[in-house]
């Protein structure tokens, strides 16, 4: 079994922390606020996949999407290169949404994988209809896109949390509470 802990390291609560956090959901699902957020909390690395697709195309995530619109496996397989060529020691690491396509890849790093669950309303709500959002769509529509991916998140991921109704607070608590081993 993997060691999901970074056993030099504890909170100031004296709770070990994992090596790495790496978040995964629906685009909207709140990955890299949370990530941010739990970054400055305990003092980690934040690591967003889709920023560093970004800084590897230099151009905005929306026109890069656009471009691999035909073929959003070539999109995929972009997304997949950029997080391999990168080492991940105490970091959170917001996921594009589209890497539950490469699961292999999300294991790369020790730590803890957690999939952040949001109801389909919650994402509408939050997000609209996903326009400038860097949706990859390997479905009809984002709704089938979005219950396409459920179980993909659901099979890579170490711990669930159910976010529909909580506030950042209440699910940065959460993810701190999690036992030591899934």
């Amino acid at each position: 079994m993997q060691d999901y802990l970074n056993k030099q390291n504890k909170d100031k609560n004296n709770r070990f922390l994992f090596e790495n956090y790496t978040l995964i959901g629906m685009s909207g699902s709140g990955k890299s606020t949370l990530a941010a957020a739990l970054a400055l909390k305990i003092s980690y690395q934040f690591v967003d996949t889709d920023i560093l697709v970004v800084k590897h195309c230099k151009k905005p995530l929306q026109v890069i999407v656009n471009r691999y619109k035909k073929n959003f496996n070539n999109y995929i397989g972009l997304e997949r290169r950029v997080f391999c060529n990168q080492k991940f020691t105490q970091s959170i690491i917001a996921t594009g949404g589209s890497l539950c396509y490469s699961p292999q890849v999300i294991r790369r790093n020790p730590g803890v994988v957690i999939y952040l669950q949001v109801n389909w309303h919650t994402l509408v709500r939050r997000v609209g209809d996903f326009q400038g959002r860097g949706l990859v769509l390997l479905s009809k529509n984002q709704r089938t896109e979005f219950q396409k991916r459920i179980p993909m998140y659901e099979k890579m991921a170490d711990f669930k949390i159910n976010c529909n109704g909580l506030n950042i607070a209440e699910i940065l608590r959460a993810i701190l509470c999690l036992p030591a081993k899934p």
